[in-house]
C-alpha cells in the first residue's frame, strides 16, 4: 500500500506503546538521523490472541514510519520445483531492498515458520528459506522495517525472534476498559455514530458488557447494534 492509502494511527485503539515507540523510531528516517549515521530499526514481532488487530496494526505503523506497506505472501513462496522456493525468496529480499524502505509485513508467521526447525517432510525446503530469512534480518541495515505477527510464539525457532534481528517483541494482550472504550468510539465514528450521544451510564454498559472481547468482535458488534437500529428505525 502507498503511504497516502495507511490507517492512520488515530483509527486503531489499544496500541499506545506501540505507536509510541514507531514514532522514536520514525526519527531514523530523518536527514538528521542520517547525519549523525543513526542506525536503522531492524522491525517487531507482533505476538497476540487472533482478532487483536495485529494485522491492521501493521497499516498504523507503515503510517507512523512515513513508509510503504509490502505484504509478504509466505505461502506463494514454496513450489514443487527443486530450488524454486529459495529462488522465489531470494527474489522477494531483493525487490524489497530495491523499494528503498518499505515496511514489510510477515503475517501469521507461525503457521508457515512454526514448524521450521523440525521441517523434513518437504525434503528440508522450509528449513532453507528460514534460514535464508534469518541470513538477511541478520545482516540487513537499510530502510526496511520488518513486521511480523503471530499468534502464538512457542514452537518458533528461538534465533528467529532473539535481538539482533528484531528490535522488539509487543505481547498483544486483551484490550483493558479504556481501551475498549476507545475501540468502541473508533468504530462506531467509522460507521457514521457520534459516541458524545451516549451517557456514561451507556458507556459503562458498553464497557463492562464488552470484558474479555478483542477489536475485531467489538467492531462486529457495533455493526450488529447498527443494523438492529435501522431495522427498528429506518428514518433513523
Amino acid at each position: 500500500l502507498p503511504r497516502d492509502q495507511l490507517r492512520p494511527a488515530e483509527q486503531i485503539g489499544g496500541y499506545d506503546q506501540l505507536v509510541k515507540w514507531g514514532r522514536t523510531r520514525a526519527l531514523a528516517y530523518t536527514k538528521e538521523a542520517e547525519r549523525v549515521k543513526l542506525k536503522y530499526p531492524k522491525g517487531i514481532v507482533l505476538v497476540g490472541v487472533p482478532g487483536s488487530g495485529k494485522s491492521v496494526v501493521t497499516e498504523c505503523i507503515a503510517s507512523v514510519l512515513g513508509l510503504p506497506l509490502v505484504n509478504f505472501d509466505f505461502s506463494a513462496v514454496f513450489s514443487s520445483l527443486v530450488g524454486a522456493s529459495e529462488e522465489r525468496t531470494r527474489e522477494v529480499i531483493k525487490l524489497t531492498e530495491a523499494l528503498g524502505g518499505c515496511v514489510l509485513v510477515i503475517d501469521e508467521a507461525d503457521k508457515a515458520l512454526g514448524g521450521a526447525a523440525k521441517s523434513s517432510g518437504d525434503s528440508g525446503v522450509t528449513l532453507r528459506v528460514f534460514g535464508q530469512i534469518l541470513s538477511w534480518l541478520a545482516r540487513k541495515n537499510d530502510r526496511t522495517f520488518v513486521v511480523m505477527t503471530m499468534n502464538r510464539i512457542s514452537g518458533m525457532p528461538p534465533e528467529l525472534t532473539r535481538k539482533g534481528r528484531f528490535d522488539e517483541i509487543f505481547f498483544v494482550d486483551l484490550p483493558t476498559d479504556a481501551e475498549r472504550e476507545d475501540i468502541f468510539r473508533i468504530h462506531m465514528k467509522q460507521q457514521n455514530v457520534n459516541p458524545d450521544l451516549y451517557s456514561k451510564k451507556d458507556w459503562q454498559a458498553f464497557v463492562d458488557g464488552s470484558i474479555g472481547m478483542v477489536g475485531s468482535e467489538i467492531e462486529v458488534a457495533v455493526s450488529s447494534a447498527r443494523f438492529e437500529s435501522f431495522e427498528a428505525d429506518p428514518d433513523g
